[in-house]
Parts: C-alpha cells; structure tokens; sequence
C-alpha cells in the first residue's frame, strides 16, 4: 500500500500482472512504482522552494498585524504630530499609551494606524495567528492590530532560524521517509522536519512486498483528493498501458530495467495480492 488513508488495491494488482507477466522481481516493481507514486506528491505538495514558503508566511504575519520600529517613528519626529510620541512608547513598551493614542479621531497623517489594536507581547501575536488562520492555516484578511517589530521579527524567525520560518516545509517533510526508501528525489531544505513528519514500512525482497507511507503533518482539505488519489490514478493507468504492451510482446522500460519485446515470456497468473 502506498497511501496516506488511501486503499491501493487497485494499482497492487496491475503492478502484480505487470510483474508476471514481465517475468521481474515484484518487489523491484513495487519499489519503482512507490518511487514514481512519492515524486508526483512531492511535485504537487507546496512550496516547491523555501524562499517561496518564507515569502508566503511573511506576507501572512503583515497582514495579521502591522510592524512597529522605534527607528521609523523617532527618524520622523521632527515632523511633528505624534511620531515622537510613538517612538518613546514603543522603546518603553507602552502598550497602554499606544492603545490610547490609536483610538484619537485626530491622528491626521497616521490615519493608517487609527483604529488599530496594539498587542502587547510575542505571546499576543502568536496567540492572534493560530487564532485567526483559516483551514488552510492562511491569514486572508487584513486585520486590525499593530505589533513591536521585536515580536513580529521573533514569531517570523530571526534570520530563518526559529520561529514560523523554520517549520516552513512541514508538509513536504512528511514524505521525506518514504522519498528515502524508494529513491525518489525531495527538497533537502525540509529534511530536518523529517524525523517528525512521517513514517514509512516497507519490505521489498519478502513474498509479499509492500510499502506502507504516511504523513502526520498534512491538514491541506481535500488533500487526499486533489493530491494522494490522482497520483494513484495516474499510475494505475500508466501501469495498465504499459501491461498491455507486455502482453503484445512490445518493449517497455519499468523503470529499473527495461524488458524486450522479443525476450518476453508468455504471461503467468498474476498473483493474488492484498488490499
């Protein structure tokens, strides 16, 4: 089985015939199969690179709340109006202050901020991003709050190191078990996730070969159908082809090796395979 909750019998029992009848080692079938199966996922489970998942989450974190820099207000205050006074609140985290000041009809040329709700703390920002992602885990709205850039740089990730910015990858990471035992290639920047991701069992050389995937993080909707099922239905149909050309005594390459038509066997009783 190759499956995140999916029921491969179907595709077990096309790559059974296509194994008697090519005459090969059906653990080296199944094993190539679980290869093509894992890339076509890995290709369609984003992000495809990193920098576009970080990009992805920043954009997120600026909607959620609006960054405040002390060094923006104070290099303004000789402007006037309350750049000054927004500087000094929030070198001293006044939150209280940046409240009441957000609330003034008169806030003229920082009319951008009124209205806005100033939280207080890292714990605040993050407690208002799990709150407030859709089932997709996305921010889609913008929404009405201000943050110290201290916190919004810490629940981003410093230099990509902790925070949100270093579990970008987490789905494509759940794969990476299964991408090591079938040979399939995967994006290395997510293979520190791996470990906690997902797992794999498998047996390739026993009489039964199987392979058993799955993956603990992804919570996309609708995953399974419009990424897991496909990827099964397209092998299901590529195998078919490719047994039907076997029986007609045409070359076909399975991948680790290629059979020839003229070498070709008269084709056995597929074996009876489980579910």
């Amino acid at each position: 089985m190759i499956a995140i909750e999916a029921r491969t019998r179907e595709l077990e029992m096309a790559l059974g015939r296509l194994a008697s009848a090519a005459s090969v080692d059906y653990g080296m079938v199944i094993k190539q199969e679980a290869k093509y199966v894992t890339q076509h996922i890995l290709k369609f489970t984003r992000p495809k690179q990193r920098k576009d998942g970080v990009q992805n989450m920043q954009a997120d974190i600026r909607k959620l709340a609006v960054p405040l820099d002390y060094d923006y207000f104070n290099s303004r205050a000789t402007q006037g109006g309350f750049y000054k006074s927004i500087a000094g609140y929030i070198r001293r985290r006044n939150t209280d202050k940046l409240n009441e000041l957000f609330r003034l009809p008169n806030l003229a040329s920082l009319s951008w901020l009124h209205g806005k709700v100033m939280l207080g703390s890292y714990q605040e920002l993050a407690a208002k991003h799990i709150a407030l992602r859709d089932r997709f885990g996305r921010i889609r709205a913008n929404r009405p709050f201000a943050a110290y850039r201290k916190d919004f740089n810490t629940l981003i990730g410093n230099k990509e190191k902790v925070g949100l910015a270093s579990r970008v990858g987490w789905h494509l990471a759940g794969w990476i078990p299964t991408a090591k035992a079938t040979g399939a290639k995967y994006k290395k920047y997510a293979e520190k996730l791996a470990n906690k991701a997902g797992v794999v069992t498998y047996d390739y050389t026993s009489k039964n070969p199987f392979i058993i995937a799955r993956n603990l993080n992804v919570k996309i909707p609708r995953y399974q159908q419009i990424v897991v099922r496909p990827a099964l239905s397209g092998r299901i149909a590529i195998t078919q082809r490719k047994l039907q050309r076997v029986l007609a005594g045409h070359a076909v390459n399975l991948g680790f090796v290629r059979v020839k038509g003229d070498r070709l066997p008269p084709a056995a009783t597929p074996p009876l395979l489980s579910a």
